[in-house]
């Protein structure tokens, strides 16, 4: 057995040692039952549209990132999925998430221009 359902089978082994009488942080008898297991993301970087990308956000194409999206789903279809929006990432989807009105409105001008190129000019 490998991947997550190794690590919940070693969590939940974990968990039931925990259970003996006055130990661990499981000691209350809790158990790990689900694992939502979340395909990785691994859509080419080296294609027309990220390139576009690329060049309007001013950016280069990172990869790997420290959280997780659906684009892995997307990706097991055969649809390549770009993470990209406004703000600062390190404010992204935290307690006290907020997004200035600047970069919301720069944001919307980056978007128009990626389609504009991408469905108009035809890159």
């Amino acid at each position: 057995m490998t991947g997550p359902m190794a690590s919940l089978a070693k969590m939940n082994g974990a968990a039931r040692e925990d259970r003996k009488p006055g130990s661990g942080p499981y000691a209350s008898g809790d158990a790990v039952e689900h694992v939502i297991a979340v395909s990785a993301m691994k859509s080419p970087t080296d294609n027309a549209f990220c390139r576009l990308l690329c060049r309007v956000m001013g950016r280069r194409a990172d990869t790997g990132a420290p959280y997780a999206t659906d684009g892995g789903q997307f990706q097991r279809l055969g649809i390549h999925s770009y993470i990209c929006g406004p703000g600062l990432l390190a404010e992204a989807h935290q307690l006290d998430e907020s997004l200035l009105i600047g970069h919301f409105f720069d944001g919307l001008e980056k978007v128009k221009e990626i389609v504009c190129e991408w469905c108009v000019h035809a890159v």
